[in-house]
């Protein structure tokens, strides 16, 4: 995705927009001059594909760990039996969590850990 040119251009274009507004802010208070705002846009747009990346790389790794905790919590609550969800969320936080990688047609039965 991130080496298609089209995708890199709108990339480009999203944060010259989204740093235009702060540049001028930056200006009307005297932070920097009028002349420096642009060669500031431009280096941090240069480096866009670099930033669009790292939002690539965030994105996908936080959608891989909420897979995995919803997993988690659906196989600590059917290895607990009928229970509420704060009961299952508790014993997560205490340690006792079912393996998120259990198969399905594997059945657990949880005792909680001794403290």
């Amino acid at each position: 995705m991130l080496d298609n040119p089209l995708v890199i251009r709108f990339i480009t274009s999203f944060f010259r927009w989204v740093l235009g507004p702060i540049a001028a802010l930056l200006v009307a208070k005297g932070i920097i001059s009028a002349e420096d705002s642009g060669q500031y846009i431009n280096a941090l747009t240069s480096a866009s594909s670099v930033v669009g990346g790292l939002t690539f790389v965030g994105q996908l790794g936080w959608s891989l760990w909420e897979k995995y905790r919803a997993q988690r919590t659906l196989t600590t609550a059917l290895s607990m039996g009928p229970t509420t969800q704060d009961r299952v969320e508790q014993h997560i936080a205490d340690g006792n969590a079912a393996p998120a990688s259990t198969p399905k047609d594997v059945v657990t039965v949880q005792e909680p850990k001794s403290k």
